[in-house]
């Protein structure tokens, strides 16, 4: 199992989603936690990054041996937006 670290703005972003959504994405980060490369993880053009579908949100990360970092929550519409470049 890794170390999960979110960032500060995935923890703002994860505060402001709806309680039913929220669970899912806790579940998703748990499950991340533990293989960081689902069957339904996509890695992101030209970069290191990751996302996940829950719902109408996304989860971007990082990841290594010992730490996944969640960079950004975020429903779909803005998430790609916020990305850094």
């Amino acid at each position: 199992m890794r170390r999960l670290n979110l960032s500060r703005s995935a923890e703002k972003s994860l505060r402001r989603v709806p309680q039913k959504p929220q669970k899912q994405l806790a579940e998703k980060l748990l499950q991340l936690s533990i293989d960081p490369r689902p069957a339904d993880s996509i890695k992101l053009a030209d970069s290191d990054y990751f996302r996940v579908r829950v719902a109408d949100y996304r989860i971007v990360y990082a990841f290594s041996t010992t730490t996944v970092e969640v960079l950004l929550v975020d429903h779909r519409d803005q998430v790609y937006r916020r990305l850094p470049r």
